[in-house]
Order: structure tokens, then C-alpha cells, then sequence
């Protein structure tokens, strides 16, 4: 899938990535990569979802994870299929999965790949999607990544919608009951501005947007 080659060393968010974040209300988490050993903490975290965010998240009545699910969520190698977590304790054996962000990149267009980002019920609403998604497209970008693209329906107003506000750098292209959705990753220097910016007006448009859209990789893996 897309290049072969492994993560460079001096990556920000490489293998020995950790950070901790405040939340607006004050509740801290901890940021790091997927492992393989969270598929326990992912089966909890999922069983946390409402059935609505269930479905927003694999456009499907999807009742449970199997072990083919779990092995491609949690056995990435972190540079085509890269996943970050956010857990409610510093100490990996006793903290909770809270939310996960990931993107795998395109089989034939290395520097497109497809997002999804998941919160669980009780943490939304909270800014933990917003603080996921930017580090996501840090992330992205530093692997060589320019474009997210997702699938939804055409029907979906509102996608339309944040498309208009976010403006130039979103595309929609239609395919018989489908819109293609493409988003050009700001620039790398931008981002990391963003972490520190209380400027949010923007880049909430842009997290509502990717609450709509980023969402099928399970969904068309499994189709």
C-alpha cells in the first residue's frame, strides 16, 4: 500500500511519540501511537459507542469488532496506516481509550490517503476530535501526505455545506450516488501554529467537515 518505505527516526510523531493535552474543561489526555496490544482497550472503547456514533463511524449497524477488525485497527505500521490514541491516565495498564484518529494511505496515490477519527460518547463535545484531527494531519503531512479524501453520499447536505466554508482548499467531485470529498492539507508550518492558536473559527469548520466524511476506511474495508 502506497510507499514501502518505514518511518524516518526524527519523526514528531514516530514510534516514541507522547504528549499530554488540557482539555477546555480542564480533564487531561494522553496522546500516543496505536499498538498491537490495544485491541482490548479498542473493544472497550467501542463498546462505549452509541449506536449513532457507531454508525457515523463505519456507515454500517456494525455490532461488534471481530479479530480480523482488530488486527488492521491496532497492527499499523506508522507510515501508510498510521493511528494516534488518546487515553484518560498517563499509566498504559489502567488508562481508558477515549478517542483514536488514524488515515491509511492510497494504494495508487501516494500522497492521498483516507481519515476517520472517533470519540467516545462521553468525551464528545469536548474538543478531544479537534486536538486528534489536527495531530492527525501533522502527521500526514510529515509522511509525505498532501490530500485526505472520503466517501458519503450525495444526499448529505450537510457536508455540502461545510465544504462552502471551508473554501478553497476542499474539492467534491460526484460518482452516480457517491461525492468524493478531498481536502488539501495545510501546510506544515501552519499546523503547528494551530496547536497553540486560540483561532478556532476555522479549523472547527474544518472538524465538523471531517466529523461527516472521515469515516469509511473500516466501513469499505469490509464491504
Amino acid at each position: 500500500m502506497g510507499s514501502s518505505s518505514g518511518p524516518p527516526a526524527n519523526l514528531r510523531y514516530g514510534a516514541d511519540y507522547r504528549e499530554e493535552i488540557v482539555l477546555a474543561d480542564g480533564r487531561r489526555l494522553w496522546l500516543r501511537p496505536i499498538r498491537p496490544d490495544d485491541k482490548q482497550a479498542l473493544l472497550e472503547a467501542f463498546e462505549k459507542l452509541s449506536e449513532t456514533s457507531r454508525y457515523q463511524r463505519f456507515l454500517s449497524e456494525r455490532v461488534r469488532l471481530d479479530e480480523e477488525d482488530l488486527r488492521f485497527l491496532t497492527e499499523v505500521d506508522g507510515w501508510n496506516h498510521f493511528c494516534i490514541v488518546a487515553v484518560d491516565g498517563p499509566d498504559d495498564a489502567t488508562a481508558h481509550g477515549v478517542g483514536s484518529a488514524r488515515f491509511v494511505r492510497s494504494a495508487d496515490e501516494p500522497k492521498v490517503a483516507e481519515p476517520a477519527v472517533t470519540v467516545i460518547d462521553a468525551w464528545q463535545g469536548q474538543g478531544v476530535g479537534r486536538q486528534l484531527l489536527l495531530r492527525l494531519m501533522e502527521a500526514a503531512r510529515e509522511r509525505g501526505i498532501e490530500v485526505f479524501r472520503s466517501t458519503v453520499l450525495a444526499s448529505n447536505v450537510a457536508v455540502r455545506r461545510l465544504y462552502e466554508q471551508i473554501g478553497s482548499k476542499a474539492r467534491m467531485r460526484h460518482e452516480g450516488p457517491l461525492v468524493i470529498c478531498e481536502f488539501d492539507l495545510p501546510a506544515a508550518t501552519e499546523l503547528a501554529a494551530a496547536r497553540t492558536s486560540e483561532d478556532q473559527f476555522r479549523w472547527d469548520a474544518i472538524w465538523r467537515y471531517f466529523r461527516l466524511v472521515a469515516s469509511r476506511i473500516l466501513a469499505e474495508r469490509t464491504d
